[in-house]
This record gives C-alpha cells, sequence and structure tokens, in this order.
C-alpha cells in the first residue's frame, strides 16, 4: 500500500501522486509542487543554463556593479573621515568609481540605444577630469592631459560596445575586448602624461600593461572561438 509524499492519502495502485495534489501541482507557476521552495542551487543553475533573459542579466550586473562600488566608496570616506576629519584623497575614489559606473552601466541601461548611450556619457566623461583638477587645485593639464584623455576613453568605450555589439556570439570573446580596449587606453594614456611631463611621447608603465593584457585577451579570445565551440565552462572545468 502506497501513500501520497504531499498529503499522506492512500494512492490507488499504479499511481505516485493523489489527483488534487496533481493538479494542484499543474496550477501552480512553473510547474513547482506546492511548499517545495527553489534552492539556491537550483536559482544558480537556472542562470546557468541561460534561463534568465538578456535584459534581466543586464539588470542584475548593473545592481551588482552599483553595490559593489557603493561598498568600496562607503569604506573609504570612512577611513577618510576617521584619519583626515573630511574629504581628501576619497574625492579622487569618488570620481573614479562614478566614471567606472557610468561607462559601464550606461551601455548596459540603455542597450541597443546607443545615441542615448553618448548624449550621457560625453558630457559626464567631460566634467569628470575637470572636476579632478578642481579637487586637486589644478586646472593646468585639463587642456594637455585631462581632455585628450578623456576624448581617448570615450573612443575605447564605443569601440568597445560596437565590437560586442556586433558579434554573433557573445561570451568570453567580450572580456577579450574589454581588455585590448583598456590596453590601448593605458597606451594612450602614457604617451598623453609623458608628453605633457617630458615634453616627449613615450612608454613607461603602458608597456608592462600592454605585456599583461594581449596574452590574456588572446587566451580568451582562443577559448571562445576554438573550446567554446566544442564545449561548455562547466564541462570544462568539470562544475
Amino acid at each position: 500500500m502506497s501513500y501520497c509524499p504531499k498529503c499522506k492519502v492512500i494512492l490507488a495502485p499504479g499511481t505516485d501522486i493523489c489527483p488534487l495534489c496533481l493538479s494542484r501541482s499543474q496550477e501552480t507557476p512553473g510547474g513547482e509542487v506546492p511548499g517545495q521552495e527553489s534552492s539556491p542551487e537550483r536559482i544558480f543553475d537556472e542562470a546557468v543554463d541561460g534561463s534568465l533573459s538578456p535584459r534581466q542579466r543586464r539588470i542584475m550586473t548593473v545592481e551588482l556593479l552599483s553595490v559593489s562600488f557603493g561598498i568600496i566608496l562607503a569604506v573609504c570616506v570612512a577611513v577618510d573621515l576617521v584619519f583626515f576629519h573630511s574629504l581628501t584623497w576619497s574625492s579622487f575614489v569618488l570620481l573614479s568609481l562614478a566614471t567606472l559606473w557610468l561607462s559601464i552601466s550606461m551601455p548596459l541601461i540603455l542597450w541597443k540605444h546607443p545615441a542615448l548611450v553618448a548624449a550621457v556619457l560625453v558630457p559626464s566623461l567631460m566634467v569628470v577630469p575637470f572636476l579632478w583638477g578642481l579637487f586637486a587645485g589644478n586646472l593646468t593639464w585639463y587642456l594637455p592631459v585631462g581632455l585628450p584623455v578623456t576624448l581617448l576613453l570615450m573612443a575605447a568605450i564605443v569601440s568597445s560596445y560596437v565590437l560586442i555589439a556586433i558579434q554573433k556570439k557573445k561570451g568570453l570573446n567580450t572580456i577579450g575586448i574589454v581588455l585590448a580596449a583598456v590596453g590601448v587606453f593605458c597606451v594612450g594614456t602614457d604617451m598623453a602624461l609623458t608628453h605633457f611631463f617630458r615634453g616627449t611621447v613615450a612608454l613607461t608603465w603602458s608597456s608592462v600593461v600592454i605585456m599583461s593584457v594581449i596574452p590574456v585577451a588572446g587566451l580568451f579570445f582562443y577559448l571562445h572561438y576554438r573550446v567554446m565551440r566544442k564545449t561548455t565552462l562547466r564541462k570544462l572545468f568539470r562544475l
């Protein structure tokens, strides 16, 4: 004699669940049996399996980015206030985090609206180096360094956005594109700084960045276009 696992009534021979519990489970959204909550492992598996829509993934990325940057900023401001009793170096952290947040979040929030992304980022990024010089008490470097570096940053963001958007299959190649853009930006920034301080164009610290970025970006491109065609990350690392 068998019993229903939900309501414990006696089942007819050859049945696993009573008709009442079966009808309730079918009426429950997502086909879940009442009282059976989704475990964290199931939510993780659904996210990995791609049940989240692209829009939900973008929103999740923005939320995680906002929380992470908020925690970093809160800690920096608290330390600055405790040791210096005012906002000193933390104001530069605020500008840096705000710039990164705008640069990453705006394309995700305004996805498929490049004109709106440009309308938000261009004036915002133009103001950032001016505020940086204002906080530092020196605006003489804004035109020879701040403005060119800002324009280079916007060019790197736009080019990365376009290259990622035209990819038919997005994955690890997205990380490779972003890393390549970061390398180009660092080279341009290094050249602008050396020209301003030394009067000549040269590569100093950016050469180390390039030597680090190129092989890592190449690895991501290789994984995406060669390895990922035959397997997945879960199978590759046996997750």
